[in-house]
């Protein structure tokens, strides 16, 4: 079956990615910022997806590189802010319309106050936002053992991520008796009440 149409359109894929989601890129440092579709924040999870169908082209194109060593040096930034944020603003000082709900309300338990500060977009914790950051970096050293973005900061990141992770494991019954409660909440203004489901602790 010859359909030049879908041909076109299979053919446009890759480069529609680097043409609407790539809003930022620099060489030297490399760093990267990949939205996510239609909202100008950066995801974790979907800008680790996103970009990977580039990997088994990054030995012909050393700028494609470059491009996803700068999105790990992204990425490693972003877990270092907060480890517990799944979506950031491009620029660390931009105000989430989000932030207004969550200064609002008291909902990040006494070790985590003021969660939703400038250059957070998003403040959900997800599990498998931490784990694209891994995946990425992996994928990544697998494709092309460029050793470069794996220094002392993202060591650093992963050290938090497993932090993060080992935390989460705890019962309710142990995190409440933390000093400060547990130490992660999430709780904001909603319609919806599974969004802040028993108060803020999932």
């Amino acid at each position: 079956m010859n359909d030049s149409e879908l041909a076109c359109l299979f053919s446009n894929t890759l480069p529609n990615t680097l043409d609407t989601t790539l809003v930022a890129f620099t060489d030297e440092p490399p760093d990267s910022f990949v939205i996510t579709g239609d909202i100008p924040a950066m995801w974790l999870r979907d800008a680790t997806n996103q970009v990977l169908p580039y990997l088994r082209f990054v030995k012909q194109d050393p700028r494609l590189a470059r491009m996803l060593s700068g999105l790990i040096a992204r990425q490693t930034a972003q877990v270092l802010a907060d480890p517990y944020a799944n979506a950031h603003t491009q620029h660390a000082y931009e105000r989430s319309p989000n932030a207004l709900d969550a200064t609002s309300s008291p909902g990040f338990g006494p070790s985590r106050v003021a969660g939703m500060r400038p250059g957070i977009f998003e403040r959900k914790y997800e599990l498998d936002s931490l784990m694209a950051f891994l995946k990425l970096s992996r994928s990544y050293y697998s494709a092309t053992r460029d050793k470069r973005p794996f220094g002392a900061q993202w060591r650093s990141a992963v050290a938090s991520v497993r932090a993060v992770v080992r935390g989460l494991q705890a019962s309710s019954a142990e995190e409440a008796r933390l000093p400060g409660g547990p130490a992660y909440t999430f709780a904001r203004s909603s319609t919806s009440p599974t969004d802040t489901l028993l108060h803020g602790v999932g």
